[in-house]
């Protein structure tokens, strides 16, 4: 699970220095999970997991940042809890057997196997690629097993 932290006030003077620590100028998002936003409000924000939150607060103070940590016991509980449902469920897809993409799709792919006149190809990044069967039938294996791969994580995830 990750938070988001900001800097706002005038931080035009540490404009770079800010952006060297990985944050972006973007609309600010508050509230459960930043769902909500500030009404427009911009600020420079940077999406950490609660893990770092010291050492990302010990790099602001060292910019001159007063720093105001709206962090409570119950955020870090709540934490604590999703990461371990998170833990769990990436855990059982670890044990999934995940399709490996035949080499024949090395690149960009639309989903498409053309057949005219029996000649089988596909289109990898604007490129005409012929296939013989047995490398339509790997992809259709491919296809099928990743279709099930996904429903199986998707299950999980629910």
């Amino acid at each position: 699970m990750s938070g988001l932290l900001h800097f706002s006030g005038n931080t035009m003077d540490s404009k770079e220095s800010i952006k060297a620590l990985g944050y972006h100028w973007e609309e600010l998002e508050v509230g459960a999970l930043g769902i909500l936003t500030a009404n427009g409000q911009k600020a420079w924000q940077k999406s950490i997991s609660i893990d770092s939150v010291d050492a990302e607060i010990a790099k602001a103070k060292e910019l001159g940042a007063t720093v105001k940590n709206n962090i409570q016991s119950i955020d870090v509980a709540m934490y604590a809890k999703v990461k371990e449902e998170k833990d769990v469920k990436q855990a059982e897809i670890n044990k999934l057997q995940k399709p490996e993409r035949p080499a024949k799709l090395n690149g960009r792919w639309n989903g498409t196997i053309y057949n005219k006149k029996g000649s089988l190809r596909i289109y990898i990044d604007n490129n005409m690629v012929e296939l013989t069967q047995a490398e339509a039938d790997e992809i259709n294996s491919y296809l099928k097993a990743k279709e099930e791969y996904s429903k199986a994580v998707s299950a999980i995830n629910a």
